[in-house]
């Protein structure tokens, strides 16, 4: 029965992540073959975990199980969604992280509250799968509204230069929450204060999504105002026309000049100016754009 609990929470643990990933990335497949992804990525992750548990038979949580846990997530998304690489896995590292920090809150929350240490907790089924139920019910919440408020971003317009500095923080989070866990399970930390620390650690990891947000809007923002840009000169129409002398003015050797519309202006305005003189405009039916002053 262990062996399908885990594999229950891996498959539980990658829709976590899926949910997270549809709120930033777009989806490659959708329907069956996508019920068909999440349910084989969570089995490769049990696997993983069950591996690196064999290698490191002292404590469930380390390092290398996260890596490992990120390397297969990161395969999953890379599969099921598009996107460029420092994006996908800036995502899959922040859902981890924020997946990770709020199941230590819930499993610290429940030692600092009943003042049990942690194998008596995992020894209580009732209170294991209580904790569990809150744990990813809470997951599923915050997930699927970070999924309601953000839409993914448009693949030609995601500007990611700031990506590579971002999955920064997320990372240090879970080396972080691992020397906690150690420092915990040693006595050297109470719960309580593991519990703190969690909790600012999610905080400040969910900041990051803020912030991520609004740089998307900002280079959006920046990108359509290019776009507009670009485009006005294209849409300006041309008021440049060139006088053609007539016979009159060629008897006099005037020669034909360009002029714009506000040139045009001044010289009407002279014209108005003087009383006994007019100027006839003819337009050219071959050449509507040219104007013959006469």
């Amino acid at each position: 029965m262990g062996y399908w609990l885990g594999i229950t929470f891996s498959c539980l643990d990658v829709l976590c992540v899926a949910v997270f990933c549809d709120a930033f990335l777009e989806r490659k497949t959708r329907g069956l073959r996508f019920v068909v992804g999440v349910l084989l990525y969570g089995v490769l992750s049990y696997i993983a975990t069950v591996f690196v548990s064999h290698i490191s038979e002292e404590s469930p949580i380390t390092l290398l199980k996260f890596a490992a846990l990120i390397t297969v997530y990161f395969v999953f998304a890379s599969l099921l969604y598009t996107g460029k690489f420092w994006l996908r896995l800036l995502v899959v590292v922040l859902a981890y992280a924020i997946s990770t920090l709020l199941e230590f809150c819930v499993l610290y929350s429940l030692l600092a509250l009943l003042h049990i240490r942690y194998d008596e907790y995992v020894a209580n089924m009732v209170l294991y799968f209580t904790g569990v139920t809150i744990t990813y019910s809470l997951k599923f919440l915050l997930f699927s509204a970070i999924k309601r408020i953000h839409r993914p971003v448009v693949a030609s317009s995601g500007n990611i230069k700031w990506a590579p500095l971002t999955i920064g923080f997320p990372l240090i989070s879970l080396v972080g929450i691992t020397i906690y866990y150690y420092l915990s399970m040693s006595g050297k930390m109470t719960a309580t204060f593991v519990l703190f620390a969690s909790g600012v650690l999610l905080a400040t990891n969910v900041v990051i999504l803020i912030l991520i947000d609004l740089t998307e809007k900002n280079n959006l923002a920046q990108e359509q105002q290019k776009t507009l840009n670009e485009q006005r000169p294209s849409q300006r129409p041309s008021f440049r026309f060139r006088i053609l002398p007539s016979p009159f003015a060629r008897l006099f050797g005037i020669k034909s000049t360009p002029f714009g519309n506000e040139q045009y202006r001044n010289q009407e305005g002279k014209a108005i100016q003087r009383r006994n003189s007019y100027q006839k405009v003819i337009i050219c039916p071959s050449e509507p754009r040219r104007l013959i002053f006469v």
